[in-house]
């Protein structure tokens, strides 16, 4: 017979439920708060319609959706693709690839040098 003590805590489905919660707001408001005019004089972030939650977790889907790139994809009404666009967009990026990229721009300085010189 299982007792009390021994029954799995619910605490890891609370926090999941927790996270989904926080990340909801920041998924259907957070392009509100987008970085959008870097100097700061044209567009002043609009605010959140529902309160706004505080802590690590709201700090985390800032990070994903109030940056300098915002997304609006909460209004797709195909659960797939908006779960697809959700995973792809709270993913941390890749390390850039330094030596492609180093490669890239010489071959277009010496491209810059041989179209100059003709």
């Amino acid at each position: 017979m299982a007792t009390s003590a021994q029954l799995p805590p619910a605490a890891p489905a609370t926090d999941a439920a927790q996270r989904d919660a926080v990340f909801d707001i920041f998924r259907r408001w957070g392009y509100l708060q987008a970085t959008l005019d870097p100097l700061g004089q044209y567009l002043p972030p609009e605010p959140f319609p529902e309160p706004v939650p505080e802590g690590e977790l709201a700090d985390e889907a800032r990070a994903y959706y109030c940056g300098t790139i915002a997304a609006e994809f909460m209004h797709i009404a195909n659960n797939e693709q908006r779960q697809w666009l959700q995973h792809q967009i709270e993913q941390t990026p890749a390390p850039p690839a330094q030596r492609r990229i180093l490669t890239d721009l010489i071959r277009a300085d010496i491209f810059e040098q041989v179209i100059q010189s003709r």
